[in-house]
């Protein structure tokens, strides 16, 4: 059983190398891809360094474009995606992640861990509209909803649709949910994870834009138009236009 590590990074020069040490260390992983998107600071560099495979886009594509990259030139049967901004990655816990894979009775590991900062995009994006439009999405995917920390049977992998940019583990939540056969899905605690501080406000709109794009194309839209999460929303709204002006 070959395992494949893809890493996709943008601007992650002061963290890629340690990311690729930790994965160095799990024994099991045969071959480490990182997928620079166009960066511009040192991370082709310093990820070349490690001796890793490393594929460079001239210009930023997107996380999804990214990963979609590194698993074309791939090889493995089994695809591990691990973000480039862990400030302390176990490599433990990846290996116990991959180790699932040996009894043949899972096809699908999804990391979940604490972090150290409040992520909005799950909390007040994800959460609420998920729950609204699709709860059947939920009973399937329990921890880890948005983690980028990810392993797939290959076969299972191609099944799906791989969006571009940062909406791709929305998409998967959905896409693996409504897979027939459906897959099984483990969880592997990876404990208190530091994530490199940055900015976050524009992968909520994103993500908010990716789940109702999806409740258009599966007619589940009018299960947002007629719920009291819009009329809450648009009255928040208003009193703090009121409150600032």
């Amino acid at each position: 059983m070959k395992i494949s590590c893809i890493i996709p990074a943008f601007n992650e020069g002061s963290t890629i190398i340690d990311v690729i040490k930790s994965v160095k260390k799990v024994k099991v992983i045969n071959e480490i891809i990182v997928v620079d998107d166009g960066s511009t600071d040192n991370t082709y560099k310093n990820a070349k360094s490690e001796g890793v495979k490393v594929i460079r886009h001239t210009q930023n594509k997107g996380k999804g474009v990214a990963i979609k990259n590194g698993v074309r030139m791939s090889s493995g049967e089994i695809l591990i995606f691990l973000d480039a901004d862990i400030l302390n990655l176990n490599y433990n816990k990846i290996s116990k992640m991959l180790e699932l894979f040996e009894s043949n009775k899972v096809d699908v590991v999804i990391g979940y861990y604490r972090f150290n900062c409040y992520q909005t995009f799950t909390e007040l994006a994800y959460k609420p509209l998920i729950t609204l439009l699709f709860p059947e999405v939920n009973l399937l995917i329990k921890k880890g909803h948005l983690s980028g920390e990810r392993a797939f049977r290959r076969e299972v992998l191609e099944r799906i649709n791989l969006k571009k940019g940062f909406d791709l583990e929305v998409a998967m939540n959905i896409e693996l949910t409504y897979l027939n056969p459906r897959p099984k899905i483990k969880f592997v605690n990876l404990g208190d994870i530091k994530l490199r501080p940055k900015g976050y406000q524009e992968s909520r709109g994103i993500i908010i834009e990716s789940i109702l794009d999806y409740a258009r194309k599966l007619n589940r839209i009018e299960r947002l138009t007629n719920s009291s999460l819009v009329k809450v929303s648009g009255l928040l709204s208003q009193k703090m236009k009121e409150c600032i002006s």
